[in-house]
């Protein structure tokens, strides 16, 4: 198997042999090993991170027009920032602290969350509803934990959906889930919507990009001098630092450039990358 000329065992040695990044941690959540790279358009070098999750935070989102699960995931991106999506609960004490913080809007702020059938239909019926439950075809949308609830007495959902929205969700002023329906209608196509919801970042993946191009340092016109060709995502729960790689190859830069290196979660780090 080859890459872009290099066999696999070749890009394994490039990869061992970039030097280790310092540990990222609160007050740096993401640090590389190299902050310059000096490469031709054609050539292929490694980057070595590490990433910091920022512990979790949950907002309050109110909208004038209900909103169903894509629009609401639009917005918390867009609102808020990379990294923020519509609310997942991760375990039951999770749970518990978005109850609390909505008080006794619960049935506003969570009537909608981040998780969605695996595929159209997907059922989840009189089983618990959580992400390492085999019976319960359904998962959050970054693929980190979910848990809504073990019990095992609600006959939904049962497969009236579509791919990429929410049910709708009811809960008891103990703080425990009350209902949940997946249905759709002809009102409300896909799923059902809501003006109030929670965004929510904790969980973030171990995945760079080059942040809206390269900046040429000698000229207005934007470049893009690098190619990230291959990484492979790892989750990174909340108040935690992980350590990845990404391959990159040099790409069509006719100029010293400086370039932004960005995570899901919103954290860059400027690189320069010059020319041979």
């Amino acid at each position: 198997k080859t890459m872009f000329g290099k066999t696999s065992a070749q890009v394994e040695a490039i990869v061992s042999s970039e030097a280790e990044p310092i540990p990222a941690g609160p007050g740096n959540p993401l640090t590389l090993s190299r902050t310059t790279l000096v490469l031709s358009p054609s050539e292929i070098t490694a980057l070595k991170f590490s990433v910091y999750a920022i512990g979790e935070d949950i907002v309050k989102a109110n909208v004038v027009t209900g909103m169903q699960s894509p629009a609401a995931e639009a917005y918390c991106r867009s609102t808020y920032g990379r990294g923020y999506h519509l609310y997942i609960p991760r375990s039951e004490s999770n749970l518990k602290r978005a109850l609390s913080i909505a008080g006794t809007e619960a049935n506003s702020y969570l009537k909608i969350l981040g998780i969605y059938p695996k595929v159209k239909g997907a059922v989840c019926q009189y089983t618990p509803l959580r992400n390492d439950n085999p019976a319960c075809a359904w998962n959050s949308s970054d693929g980190a934990p979910f848990w809504v609830t073990d019990r095992t007495d609600i006959s939904e959902p049962n497969g009236d959906n579509d791919l990429g929205y929410s049910m709708i969700y009811g809960w008891n002023s103990d703080e425990t889930v009350n209902w949940y329906n997946d249905l759709t209608s002809g009102n409300n196509p896909g799923g059902q919507s809501a003006t109030k919801f929670f965004c929510q970042k904790d969980y973030i993946k171990t995945t760079l990009w080059v942040d809206n191009g390269c900046i040429a340092s000698t000229t207005t016109t934007n470049t893009m001098p690098l190619r990230l060709i291959s990484q492979i995502p790892k989750l990174v729960p909340p108040d935690k630092t992980e350590f990845a790689q990404v391959v990159i190859k040099g790409h069509n830069s006719p100029v010293d450039t400086v370039c932004q290196i960005c995570t899901d979660y919103g954290d860059c780090a400027d690189v320069r990358v010059i020319v041979k």
